[in-house]
């Protein structure tokens, strides 16, 4: 968040930015993240066999990581745009725990953690991408 913040934003606007983003973040996670979590898993059926409890937390730890990017570095971007990432987000990963589900029921192949927490890491950050610069503003 810091280094998204200051490569926004200048000076001490950017601790702010940076401060105020982790909050967010931190903030989904722990009040909404279970209600979330269960809304994107309910799709997939029974949970998948997840040792590490990396799948389990993937959907809340992503939208936390997006929203707390989204404060951090791109809030003067627009809340349009914020919510069609969260719309993209929220599609991603309810396809790909599908995929997961469907994947280890017909053919038993899981994802290995590092998979699913490198994909934790990645999705919120291309879909940042993608919303910020590819995205054309209305006029």
């Amino acid at each position: 968040m810091f280094l998204a913040a200051l490569w926004r934003h200048r000076g001490r606007a950017a601790l702010g930015y940076a401060l105020v983003g982790v909050v967010v973040g931190v903030l989904f996670v722990r009040l909404l993240g279970p209600f979330y979590t269960r809304i994107v898993t309910f799709p997939a059926g029974v949970p998948l066999d997840d040792p590490q409890g990396a799948i389990a937390l993937l959907p809340a730890f992503q939208i936390g990581l997006y929203l707390a990017l989204w404060v951090a570095a791109f809030v003067a971007v627009g809340w349009r745009r914020c919510f069609a990432g969260l719309t993209m987000l929220g599609l991603t990963q309810t396809a790909g725990l599908l995929a997961l589900h469907t994947l280890a029921s017909h053919s038993a192949i899981t994802a290995q953690v590092r998979d699913v927490r490198g994909w934790a890491i990645a999705g919120p950050l291309l879909i940042v991408g993608a919303v910020v610069n590819v995205a054309r503003p209305r006029r």
